[in-house]
């Protein structure tokens, strides 16, 4: 209030002396009274107009308004005190004041905002922030108070705002962002804007190739809204913000259809899948959800997740945990007969590569084995719809897993075949799915947690991919367009190249990527090696989704139907029973055989030795 009192005092002062071109009116103590009452009532004007509520460290261009009006109404007393005959200035010092006044009382509190932050920068991390508007101004200044982060530059797709400068920062183009990260020496770039594409996210970081920064942004604008994150809490970039999609929404009516009211039976309930099932179908309206897994410690974790969940959700739905495995027939008949299921999905499988390759015949077993069991008992006690998880690599296999879940696939379309039953069965075939536990990524990230080097099997190495809920809610609405013996195939986007994903997760940790079989010779700290490794067993360099012919499409735009060469039954019930007794035997080679008179295409790419042992 002081500084605003010498603020009115000289404002005054120098609208008068441009006004009257002299300062002689100074030594009048008539103006002198009548000043200082101006600049008194002035200051009394601005607390009652809230002035001096505003924290000045924290003030922002808001506080102009304030500043303005009470400006103006301090020009006015100078128009009032000339009416009453106290001291008569001409008109035109009104508007002189009233400019000055503004200038000075909104000056003043920037330098002593620019002032109080001066000392606290030091020490903070410079950051870029990609993204000059509403959001990245917001961003700005909740770091500008913070603690941790200093922004230096500012940068936008936006052509219009290039070299600008927005709060003082100047607005750069994307292009330059290597040269503007080594003048300011940032180490984050924080991405503050919520509806960049994912195809842009991967654009960015490959137009930032050899350089070292570590990317993250700003919460979803749902999360803010609902109050589950606030604008400052920033977050990792993460491979699913550059290989997901944004899903389609999905059709309530089929993600509903087979559960709502239902009793709904899932194997493998504990795995990544099947755990991202049981959370899709709480949500639906189930009546009771069974629960079979083999791990302990899975089953238990998924059951309290869903137990939390449906207090939350307020689901009356009755939870059964099951303990066991889709092998020990007793378990299912009497699961089946005491529940009498409706709907079940079937997500049990051995599916990483080089294990299977290794463990033949447990695999197999609980693969195709387990399949036909679980198939036969849905069967027997009327279960409306069977659904089997597949997978891309039960397309022309090249390895174990891929021939028993094209096996699979085999045996649910051979019950599928048979008219004596009202049970409909249907497989969704699809690929690698995000954050899983057989994906890509997991061991990614915990190499390089531990520095690298992060290995690649081949160079021209592709998959698919696609986020594990995206994944779920495809699954739920395949089944649901089921007319018996139906192969769906999920949309999974294009193909990713392995050694693309590894260079873009070493990227978003602070990384630049070296590629090279042997050790780096002058690694600095912001290195981190790519070592080429060699296929592994049974591992194909592509893969696929269709046998043959060309895909239906469906309902769903994301879904769509496989149309593939009708099954002999009776061959195929043959050679199963030959697989069976092969495994029971435990003799790996014949089992072999057996996938290879299997209708299946299996072609085993040449790879090391079979493991002869069953481990």
């Amino acid at each position: 209030m002081c500084a605003d009192f010498v603020a009115i005092m000289a404002a005054l002062i120098t609208a008068s002396t441009l006004r009257l071109e002299s300062i002689a009116f100074i030594y009048d103590v008539s103006f002198l009274l009548t000043a200082t009452a101006i600049a008194v009532i002035s200051v009394m004007i601005f607390f009652v107009l809230g002035l001096y509520k505003t924290i000045v460290r924290f003030v922002t261009g808001k506080v102009l308004t304030v500043v303005t009006i009470g400006s103006l109404l301090s020009g006015i007393l100078i128009l009032v005190a000339s009416a009453l005959d106290a001291y008569a200035l001409p008109t035109s010092v009104f508007a002189l004041h009233a400019v000055f006044l503004t200038l000075f009382v909104t000056g003043s509190r920037f330098i002593v905002r620019s002032a109080y932050r001066r000392p606290v920068n030091k020490g903070k991390t410079p950051v870029i922030i990609f993204g000059a508007g509403s959001a990245g101004l917001q961003l700005m200044n909740s770091l500008f108070h913070g603690q941790e982060y200093l922004p230096v530059a500012l940068t936008d797709d936006n052509v219009s705002l290039h070299n600008y400068h927005v709060s003082g920062l100047k607005v750069c183009p994307p292009a330059s962002l290597p040269y503007v990260i080594s003048s300011t020496g940032a180490s984050l770039l924080l991405l503050a804007t919520p509806t960049m594409s994912r195809e842009r996210r991967r654009k960015l970081l490959e137009d930032l190739e050899g350089v070292s920064i570590t990317l993250k942004r700003i919460p979803k604008l749902s999360e803010i809204i609902s109050g589950q994150a606030q604008i400052s809490e920033l977050q990792p970039l993460t491979t699913d913000d550059l290989l997901g999609r944004d899903s389609v929404p999905p059709d309530t009516a089929l993600m509903s259809s087979q559960i709502a009211g239902k009793r709904v039976f899932i194997s493998g309930a504990g795995g990544s899948i099947g755990k991202e099932l049981c959370r899709q179908i709480i949500r639906l309206g189930p009546l009771e959800m069974i629960l079979l897994e083999l791990s302990e410690y899975a089953l238990y974790s998924i059951e309290l997740e869903l137990r939390d969940l449906a207090t939350t959700i307020r689901s009356q739905v009755k939870i059964v945990p099951a303990l066991g495995s889709i092998l020990d027939q007793a378990l299912l008949d009497s699961l089946f007969k005491d529940h009498r299921p409706q709907t079940v999905y079937h997500a049990a499988a051995y599916k990483h590569v080089p294990l299977v390759e290794s463990n033949v015949v447990t695999a197999v077993q609980n693969n195709v084995t387990g399949t036909a069991n679980l198939a036969h008992t849905a069967v027997k006690y009327e279960v409306s719809l069977f659904t089997l998880i597949s997978t891309d690599k039960a397309v022309r296999p090249t390895n174990i897993m891929g021939a028993s879940k094209r096996c699979a696939e085999l045996i649910c379309q051979s019950f599928a075949a048979e008219p004596a039953h009202n049970t409909t069965f249907a497989m969704v075939r699809f690929g690698n799915v995000l954050g899983s536990s057989g994906s890509v990524i997991p061991r990614f990230q915990s190499q390089l947690d531990q520095g690298g080097p992060l290995t690649v099997t081949h160079p021209d190495i592709t998959r698919y991919f696609m986020t594990i809920p995206e994944a779920a809610q495809l699954v739920i609405q395949a089944g649901s367009m089921a007319n018996g013996g139906d192969v769906f195939l999920l949309d999974m986007g294009k193909p990713v190249k392995i050694l693309d994903l590894a260079k873009n997760m070493a990227r978003l940790s602070g990384y630049i990527p070296v590629i090279g079989q042997d050790e780096i010779g002058t690694k600095s700290p912001n290195q981190i090696q790519i070592k080429i490794v060699g296929l592994r067993p049974g591992e194909k360099l592509f893969e696929e989704l269709l046998i043959d012919g060309s895909p239906q499409p469906t309902a769903h735009p994301r879904i769509f139907r496989a149309v593939e060469a009708d099954l002999d039954v009776e061959h195929l019930n043959r050679e199963i029973s030959l697989l069976t007794s092969h495994l029971d035997a435990g003799d790996i080679e014949k089992v072999i055989a057996s996938f290879k008179n299997l209708p299946l295409q299996y072609k085993p790419e040449p790879s090391p030795a079979q493991t002869t042992t069953n481990q």
